[in-house]
């Protein structure tokens, strides 16, 4: 067992990324001890001397999630690795399992946090070719866990949460796999502060001059906080530093992120309102989209706008204590349309 706070070495896949980079600066505010035992992978070396320049003892590691020999051997080094990268990368995901797989051959102990997403909640939807549709199915991951780490394949990230999942059967691969639904509010890391659901759909509305929603807009999702998430994140961490207990682990150790959620047409109704105010668009009327005419204004538009994804968080809060602290989606829109606005301006 090692107690937290002593030094172990962690990979970290997606630090100049939205959740990575947020979720970086939360860890080392928290353990600064563990700074010059991390590894981060950087695309570019200009993303890596910005983090280099807030993280001076980080090693940074020039890749991407396509070199596979590289993320073997990276992984095949770590205590500890995050990935926050890519929720559907599967060789990048399969590159990781290997290098850690060799510890496991060593008789080395390892512990994986990787983030995927809520939209593999969509699934039925897709199925059905529903969107904008209400729906009441709700999943959780306490009591209905099994039913979430066993959908079909062909729900989205099904193929990179099966690869992690199953890793977590290995007795000293150490899973968790943590799935945020719409995530919301300005990252804190060196590289992209910006999500994608919210602000997209802002971004698209100032652009045509008139907000949209898919369908009649019934469709649910569930929101999180970054910084709410970055926290979920950390306290996962903490628990690998110390390695104590093996329940936070393994093949059902999969985390739903939620704080509460709303459905697409009252999100495009306050957001309306909010630009309308700022001249920002035409008029409060919203324009009901078809699935066709929403993927010609973005190819993800139908799902991540259309479908339903909902879900429980209860196993974080439960072992975890996790408890988001942050300003709700609604109180966080009026400055989410401001900063689409500036973009607007400056673009």
């Amino acid at each position: 067992m090692s107690p937290v706070g002593s030094p172990r070495k962690t990979l970290l896949l997606g630090a100049t990324g939205y959740i990575g980079g947020d979720a970086l600066k939360v860890i080392l505010d928290q353990f600064p001890d563990q700074e010059s035992h991390f590894s981060v992978l950087a695309r570019d070396e200009k993303k890596g001397e910005a983090i280099r320049a807030a993280y001076p003892k980080i090693r940074v590691v020039h890749g991407s999630l396509d070199d596979t020999e590289l993320l073997v051997g990276e992984a095949a080094k770590a205590d500890i690795v995050l990935h926050l990268a890519h929720a559907g990368h599967v060789s990048a995901a399969n590159a990781i399992i290997a290098g850690l797989k060799q510890r496991s051959a060593e008789g080395k102990t390892s512990y994986l946090i990787h983030v995927g997403g809520a939209g593999v909640l969509v699934y039925e939807d897709m199925q059905a070719g529903k969107y904008g549709e209400h729906s009441d199915k709700t999943y959780d991951d306490w009591e209905g866990v099994s039913e979430v780490t066993s959908l079909p394949d062909a729900a989205p990230h099904r193929n990179v949460d099966k690869v992690i999942l199953e890793a977590g059967g290995d007795t000293r691969i150490k899973t968790a796999l943590v799935c945020p639904p719409l995530i919301y509010g300005v990252g804190r890391g060196t590289g992209n502060q910006r999500s994608i659901q919210i602000p997209i759909l802002i971004e698209k509305s100032i652009q045509r001059g008139q907000l949209f929603q898919v369908a009649e807009g019934k469709a649910f999702w569930n929101n999180v906080h970054v910084h709410d998430l970055s926290d979920l994140l950390t306290l996962l961490y903490k628990e690998a530093l110390s390695g104590d207990r093996k329940e936070v682990w393994g093949p059902n150790a999969y985390y739903f992120a939620e704080n509460g959620g709303a459905v697409w047409g009252d999100i495009s109704a306050k957001i309306v309102e909010i630009l309308h105010s700022k001249g920002l668009v035409k008029d409060t009327n919203i324009e009901k989209l078809s699935q066709e005419d929403t993927a010609k204004i973005t190819h993800f538009g139908p799902f991540v706008w259309g479908q339903n994804s909902r879900s429980r968080a209860i196993r974080a809060r439960k072992l975890l204590g996790w408890t988001p602290r942050q300003r709700s989606l609604e109180e966080e829109l009026p400055a989410a349309v401001d900063i689409e606005a500036e973009r607007a301006i400056s673009a």
